[in-house]
């Protein structure tokens, strides 16, 4: 039997494919999924449906929870100098 979590996580992986087929995620601007708050300014990030967390520096005026839903911004198109700006409905 599919538990609830596996039907999530299925329909995430397809939205994410379709998302990279159509050249949505490349850019600046790139979605993300907080796995755990470090401080008020820094994140554990799943970006773009990666299995695998990144430390994030993010926007200190923004309450963020985990689970929380975020826009995380690539500063010049660079992965290596990323910023979480704020959270994103879904």
């Amino acid at each position: 039997m599919i538990k609830n979590r596996e039907v999530i996580n299925l329909i995430r992986t397809i939205v994410y494919d379709i998302l990279d087929d159509e050249n949505v995620l490349i850019g600046e601007w790139h979605l993300g999924s907080v796995e755990e708050v470090l401080s008020e300014n820094m994140l554990k990030v799943f970006v773009d449906g990666s299995d695998v967390s990144q430390r994030i520096p993010s926007n200190p005026d923004v309450e963020f929870t985990s689970g929380d839903h975020v826009w995380v911004h690539f500063v010049n198109k660079d992965s290596k100098n990323k910023f979480v700006t704020g959270k994103r409905s879904v």
